[in-house]
């Protein structure tokens, strides 16, 4: 772990150095900034004089790779869980990729307006299992109730999301009664 750690913050460290050269030597491009830019014009300015500035830029960068990639593969997860249990939705979904894109070439972003299938595929994923369970908070204008529960006008709740269009009874109504079937 501590050899990983160190080839991580090496990989970073060059990260930061490349960009501070780019700005030294006024390559960079001033209407293009990535983040690790805006982090070096931000730690410029002094908001961060008690603390080494590499490490808040690391630290921050990390933060954002592995807080991403958490989300990213839990969501792909699920959307792949469903694919295996049903094959002639992973055919279909595998055929309308080599008919659209073709076996040679990798997907391109121009492509994805033309794979309505998979399209639904990652709509009906994020609909059954949101990245984001829980809504933003709501305030209940009127007294009302809700699934057996009493609200009170001008209280705050939340909705997750993921138990409202994972509920059979609630899907029944809305959808299809096919909940997990694309």
């Amino acid at each position: 772990m501590k050899r990983i750690a160190r080839e991580v913050d090496q990989v970073q460290g060059s990260w930061v150095e490349e960009h501070r050269r780019k700005r030294f030597s006024g390559s960079m491009n001033e209407a293009v900034q990535d983040f690790i830019h805006v982090m070096l014009s931000v730690i410029d300015d002094g908001q961060f004089s008690d603390h080494d500035h590499d490490t808040v830029i690391k630290a921050t960068c990390l933060t954002l790779i592995i807080g991403g990639s958490d989300s990213t593969v839990i969501t792909l997860t699920w959307a792949l869980c469903p694919l295996m249990n049903n094959p002639s939705t992973l055919k279909r979904a595998q055929d309308e990729l080599d008919i659209k894109v073709g076996k040679h070439r990798q997907v391109d972003e121009s492509d994805i307006k033309n794979l309505v299938y998979l399209q639904a595929i990652i709509k009906e994923t994020l609909r059954l299992y949101p990245a984001a369970p829980l809504s933003v908070p709501r305030e209940a204008m009127e007294d009302c109730t809700m699934a057996d529960f009493h609200i009170q006008a001008g209280r705050a709740f939340w909705l997750t999301s993921g138990s409202c269009t994972g509920t059979p009874e609630f899907g029944r109504i809305l959808w299809s009664s096919n909940l997990r079937g694309f």
